[in-house]
């Protein structure tokens, strides 16, 4: 059955690459690395110039893990061309992995990450005349992403993963001017002991608040599955994903995506929908 985790802030991250067609900007990045916290949605944007698994694990290395802490899971899509690549980068940088089933791109959710940001990126290079602008615009949408509240819940995502709320220019410009710290440990402890007392608690509401999302979405997934009872005897036919292979010069649309028939010889019990727990 389908359930949403409960962990620690960047304990699972879902990552993927979003790559304009086959365009390079004037800094040589040609793709933009996104990488999600499976608990608070927090994105983080990196630009990259290949797609290459010694690139991949470079990058993610230095922008997400040196910054926001190792994490438990990796979480990939079966589907992506490089996914391989992926995997190397895992292998490399000695992460434990884990790849959804094939074409449940949904389990993903980075996925819906990228939905926003079509949309953000086109009136972005509509407005400007040019494509050029995908890693500004890419990563002014990551912003923008981090800034709203997690999914159910009036929390935003940036809160849980960086303890802070992320303002835009018309904040900033409305509040009045910080003072300045002159003994920086002591304002550090100030601010522990102000937000101590609610931590705990804000903590264990924003896991309460997690664990009724992952109910109901639960809920309304399997109320859609079709189970069906396979008895020995029964023919059936298996849909399997196809890769195009240039070298091989196979083109997927071009592909039976049936195979079979197969006949069952042990009873047997499918879901139309498959999905896969992760627990940390």
């Amino acid at each position: 059955m389908f359930s949403w985790p409960v962990s620690s802030p960047f304990a699972i991250l879902h990552i993927d690459l979003w790559i304009p067609g086959h365009h390079t900007d004037p800094n040589g990045y040609i793709a933009l690395m996104n990488t999600m916290c499976d608990m608070s949605q927090f994105v983080v944007v990196v630009p990259v110039p290949n797609e290459s698994s010694a690139t991949l694990a470079s990058f993610f290395m230095q922008h997400v893990l040196m910054k926001f802490g190792l994490c438990q899971l990796v979480v990939l899509d079966d589907g992506i061309s490089f996914k391989g690549a992926f995997i190397a980068m895992c292998d490399a940088l000695n992460l434990n992995y884990d790849v959804l089933a094939k074409r449940i791109h949904k389990g993903l959710t980075v996925k819906h990450f990228h939905r926003f940001l079509n949309k953000s990126i086109t009136i972005s290079t509509e407005d400007c005349g040019t494509n050029d602008v995908f890693v500004p615009a890419g990563i002014a949408t990551g912003y923008a992403w981090n800034s709203v509240p997690i999914d159910g819940t009036d929390i935003l995502c940036s809160i849980p993963t960086i303890g802070r709320e992320l303002y835009f220019l018309i904040d900033i410009n409305l509040s009045a001017l910080p003072k300045l710290a002159h003994n920086s440990g002591q304002a550090a402890l100030d601010y522990l002991k102000l937000t101590d007392s609610s931590r705990h608690f804000s903590s264990s509401i924003l896991k309460i608040l997690i664990e009724d999302r992952g109910t109901a979405h639960a809920e309304r997934i399997n109320n859609n599955r079709n189970i069906v009872v396979l008895e020995p005897g029964d023919i059936v036919m298996a849909r399997t994903a196809i890769q195009s292979n240039k070298q091989k010069e196979k083109v997927a649309k071009l592909c039976y995506a049936v195979r079979g028939p197969y006949q069952i010889f042990e009873p047997q019990v499918m879901v139309a929908i498959l999905f896969k727990n992760y627990i940390d």
